[in-house]
């Protein structure tokens, strides 16, 4: 975390890195600026399961498509909190990877629980409310 002036403020959280393969060099994350745990797994539960382990029990998941997608199919996320800008690119990555829903009527729903304006943009807390999908992973 960062104080108003950009300069590193207190205590820094954990940063854990999920995936079979290293970061870059030079990849921010490996910096010294916060502790960072690389776990050698593709499963979310096996994740959560270490840092449960470690003495950790509150996660904030920052990722790719495909690991947001591993721990929403995992059935393991408690409160989504998106961003959303009123900017129209039509192209780009999706922010979550495909999911296996084939249907609306399957779709993972959310119950808003928070919306904030910040400046012309907007801050949406959601947590699911449709039974998690509990797909196994390898």
């Amino acid at each position: 975390m960062r104080s108003v002036d950009g300069t590193l403020a207190g205590r820094q959280p954990a940063r854990v890195v999920v995936g079979r393969r290293l970061p870059p060099l030079g990849a921010r994350v490996l910096d010294d600026a916060a502790p960072t745990l690389h776990l050698r797994t593709h499963d979310p539960r096996a994740v959560l399961d270490r840092l449960c382990a470690d003495g950790v029990h509150r996660v904030l998941l920052e990722g790719g498509p495909t690991l947001t997608a591993a721990f929403l199919r995992a059935g393991l996320v408690d409160e989504v909190v998106a961003y959303v800008a009123p900017v129209l690119l039509g192209a780009g990555r999706s922010a979550v990877a495909d999911l296996g829903i084939a249907s609306i009527d399957a779709a993972l729903r959310l119950e808003p629980v928070d919306v904030t304006a910040l400046g012309p943009d907007v801050r949406v807390t959601a947590r699911p409310v449709t039974p998690p999908l509990r797909e196994e992973h390898p």
